[in-house]
């Protein structure tokens, strides 16, 4: 899990994120767009949707999500700085992966520098898998992107266009603490 944090006395979210999925770059934006990104203090769960890493997908759907999700946890302290890359290249990204994943990895290297000797390794692999893990003990449904505020989830269609009204209800009305594995 990577800890984006927040401000001073924002309430704990975690979100599940693929860094080349365009509903995760969609959602970020409604988050940020509407300032609900300043009232949570933020975890993220990748779950990237690329069957390189990824066990619980058949077919990748986003080639290039576990090349980028390595970097993001080799590089923990730029972790935010290569979401908002990834986000702002998706398309490119995932074509550069689908012609030859070990250029996206090159370029990952060169762009962030911090991510070299880690990226491609097998501890880097292993934390993507522990990620991996944490969203099948939790029985996540294979789907990114999924926002979660204190113990409650918040429901598929609502990380869309219901989204700001229902976090805002969330925030205003915490549900009672639950002992959970989150």
């Amino acid at each position: 899990m990577l800890h984006f944090g927040g401000p001073a006395g924002a309430v704990k979210s975690v979100a599940v994120l693929d860094p080349l999925c365009p509903a995760c770059k969609a959602f970020d934006n409604r988050m940020k767009t509407s300032e609900l990104d300043k009232k949570l203090s933020q975890d993220i769960v990748l779950f990237p949707l690329d069957k390189t890493c990824n066990w619980n997908v058949k077919e990748s759907l986003h080639p290039g999500a576990c090349a980028v999700a390595e970097a993001m946890l080799c590089d923990r302290d730029n972790a935010k700085k290569i979401l908002d890359y990834a986000f702002a290249r998706q398309e490119e990204l995932i074509a550069e992966a689908k012609a030859d994943e070990s250029k996206l990895r090159d370029r990952l290297t060169r762009e962030f520098p911090g991510v070299k000797g880690c990226l491609g390794t097998a501890q880097a692999r292993l934390k993507v898998t522990k990620s991996l893990k944490w969203a099948v003990s939790n029985a996540l449904p294979v789907l990114t992107p999924q926002l979660f505020i204190g113990d409650r989830r918040v429901c598929d269609e609502d990380t869309d266009l219901g989204l700001e009204y229902t976090v805002t209800a969330m925030i205003e009305h915490p549900a009672p603490a639950t002992k959970g594995k989150r």
